[in-house]
């Protein structure tokens, strides 16, 4: 199934990166430097623990690369990702997911008018859980009189590494809860 799984994803990134590549390359005298870039990433989810969230990691963010000439990258990303417990509406440490948001910032590498990469650090926060400050509801709310549950964050940590051609990005996140792949489009 894992082979299944894997041979599916590998076939997924070739067609992406050769049809995103033939479709920006009609006219590659005139080829500007992308600057924003738009990316999604998946991962595996850890299944053989029961005190952590079996859901699939996921994130969306954006980059924006700069000129060429840049010595830094930025931007920032949202995923799900890690363990999140809720001790709220009654319930006692019920897993769910976590969800973070995260600051990327990086040094982009230009190998080539079509060919660069990049290298950074993910920093951000994770909701850890949510609990209600004042006890449980008896009447069906969230929490006791309808008040908000308070929501704990973590520190979140990481590091990005990807690689351009042309308009497709291909790369790896990898941050103290997940590992995704990342796929992106830059514009």
């Amino acid at each position: 199934m894992k082979v299944k799984i894997f041979s599916c994803m590998m076939l997924t990134v070739i067609c992406f990166v050769f049809f995103s590549t033939q479709a920006f390359s009609a006219n590659n005298e005139y080829f500007i430097h992308p600057k924003n870039v738009i990316f999604g990433g998946i991962g595996s989810a850890d299944k053989g623990n029961v005190d952590k969230s079996d859901a699939t990691p996921w994130s969306v963010g954006y980059l924006n690369r700069g000129d060429e000439n840049s010595n830094l990258f930025f931007g920032f990303d949202i995923a799900g990702e890690g363990t999140s417990l809720d001790n709220t509406s009654g319930k006692h440490d019920d897993i769910g997911q976590g969800i973070s948001f995260n600051l990327l910032i990086g040094k982009p590498v230009n190998f080539s008018q079509n060919w660069q990469a990049g290298i950074g650090a993910l920093l951000g926060m994770r909701m850890a859980g949510k609990s209600c400050p004042s006890g449980d509801s008896y009447l069906g709310y969230q929490c006791y009189a309808d008040e908000k549950p308070e929501a704990n964050y973590e520190f979140n940590y990481g590091g990005v590494i990807h690689l351009y051609y042309k308009h497709a990005l291909l790369g790896l996140r990898v941050s103290g809860e997940s590992t995704q792949i990342l796929f992106g489009v830059a514009f």
